[in-house]
Parts: structure tokens; sequence; C-alpha cells
């Protein structure tokens, strides 16, 4: 995205702003930035110059200081781009800015500009369809995903990518219906293919891809969110032994500590639970540790 042919005369300065930028990361944004506007007030024609610098002040906008200043600054410096070069990427750019900053008719325009430039530009695509979710287009939204995907050979890919937008705006029945569509699903994928089961209280299917995704990866998050529907379940003897996996990692865990009294408790074994409910309280603070501590006293009583 920063490789970009520039005059000769400006070579060594313009990779010098922008190895600078790169070795620095974020904390050095700011001086690129200046740098950037300097190279291109001195050369009104370099549009590697102005396409650079809208990716930078896009990127202090969206890892920093989230400032609409700069994705309005972007987007003028994306404009002079595209009078020049008016490829899918660049109107995808474009298309983005617009979307932040509110135009949704402009930001339409310009990502079915990019997707008929490209049609299988999935970076395109998916925004297409957040667009249409923002403004609750929920079935227009639905139906633009299979126009999408009807673009490629192989699914697996975009349908992936785009079952994420709904997913991330809470639509899970959709999500999962484009999962099904990816063949070889990542550990993240059937990650979030749980997430979307636990969501619709489809506790069955959510565990079956969880237990997918740790086969693929190792997680805490994954086996934490197992663990606790396993014990919804009742499925007491087989949490326990995702909680103490848990525990290896992550000991100091009030939460996972949590887990494992509520798993005892059902397992009527009181003197366990309250040992797991003493280290909830060692390691939790304000409503969790007062919550652990009540749980001990009636406990207690039992033992």
């Amino acid at each position: 995205m920063l490789s970009c042919q520039v005059s000769v005369a400006q070579t060594l300065d313009f990779n010098t702003v922008i190895n600078e930028f790169r070795n620095a990361g974020i904390d050095g944004v700011d001086k690129a930035i200046t740098d950037l506007t300097q190279l291109a007030e001195s050369d009104s024609g370099s549009n590697a110059i102005y396409s650079t610098l809208a990716d930078v002040l896009y990127v202090r906008y969206q890892y920093r200081d989230h400032k609409l200043t700069d994705v309005r600054a972007a987007l003028g410096f994306m404009n002079k781009v595209i009078a020049v070069t008016a490829s899918a990427d660049n109107y995808q750019k474009r298309g983005l800015y617009h979307l932040i900053l509110g135009d949704s008719g402009a930001a339409s325009r310009d990502l079915i500009l990019a997707t008929s430039i490209q049609p299988k530009h999935v970076e395109a695509w998916s925004l297409r369809i957040e667009l249409l979710l923002s403004l609750k287009q929920i079935k227009k939204a639905d139906s633009l995903a299979y126009e999408a995907l009807s673009n490629w050979n192989d699914l697996s890919l975009p349908a992936a990518e785009i079952a994420k937008i709904f997913y991330i705006n809470e639509h899970w029945e959709i999500a999962l219906d484009l999962f099904a569509l990816v063949e070889h699903k990542s550990a993240e994928d059937q990650f979030t293919q749980g997430v979307s089961y636990e969501k619709l209280a489809q506790n069955k299917a959510a565990i079956s891809a969880y237990r997918q995704s740790l086969e693929l990866k190792n997680s805490d998050t994954t086996r934490y969110r197992l663990a606790r529907l396993l014990i919804q379940s009742h499925q007491d003897e087989t949490a326990l032994e995702q909680i103490r996996i848990l525990l290896r990692s992550t000991p100091k865990s009030a939460e996972v500590w949590q887990l494992l009294a509520q798993a005892y408790s059902q397992t009527n074994n009181a003197a366990r639970a309250v040992a797991a409910w003493v280290n909830v309280k060692r390691f939790a603070v304000g409503m969790l540790a007062d919550q652990a501590s009540k749980n001990i006293n009636q406990l207690s009583v039992h033992l």
C-alpha cells in the first residue's frame, strides 16, 4: 500500500520518510504526515505521495486519534489520486472515507464502482454490505452477499470475510448461513460460529464449534466459553477437564476459578466449591469478590 513509484528527484526523500515511519510505527505518524505534506507541496504532480499521505492519515485516525479531520484530509488527497488513477482499490478507499464521514450516498457510489472494476474485491463488497446493515436494510444486505459470492468459484475466502460482517453486526443466523459455505474453516471461523450458535441458544452446536476451533488453535478465550457452556449443559466432568487446562495458563483468573466453583457446586462437592470460591475472592475485585464471600458463607454451612 505504501510502495509507489515517484520521480527520481524525490525517490530518496520519499523512501526515507516511509522507512522512518515503518520503523517508528504509530509513534512516528505525526512526523510522517508532516514530511509527506511537505513533499506533496513541493511536487503537486506526485500521485504516489497523495496516495501515501491519505493512507497514513487514515492510519492515524484508525489507530490513535480517531479524529474525523484526518479522514476528511485523506478524502481530499484521495480525490486527487482518483483524478489520475481510477482503480478499484482507490474507489474502495474513498468509499470507506465517505462511509466514516456519514455520506452513505457517496460511499455507495464509490464502492459500486470498485466492485464494477474488480468483481472479486472482497473489501469493497464487505463495505457495501456493511453500509446496508448500517441503514438497517438487512434483506438487501443478505441478497447482496450472495450477489458478491457469485463472482467466485471457490467461496471459502469471500464467504468467511462477508460472514464476519454479519457477525460483527449481530446477525447471527445470516453469518452462520455464510459460514456453511466455507469448506476449510480456520480456528477463528469456528470460534465465530460458536459465538453465533451460543447467541442463538444452540448450545450443542456451539460446543462442537468451540471444540473444533481448539483442535486448530489453543485459545484461553475459546476454552473458557466452551467450559462455561459445558457447565450450563450439565456436562460437569468434561467442563472440569477444560477448566483445569485453563488454570495452567491463567492461574490468577478469578473468572476461571468461578467456573471451577460452579462446576463443583453442580456436582454437590461443597468442599471443593468453597476452595474455588476462596481463590475467586483472592483474585477478584468489586462485585465478584463480594459474591465469592457470600457463596463461601452459604456453602460452608454444608461442610
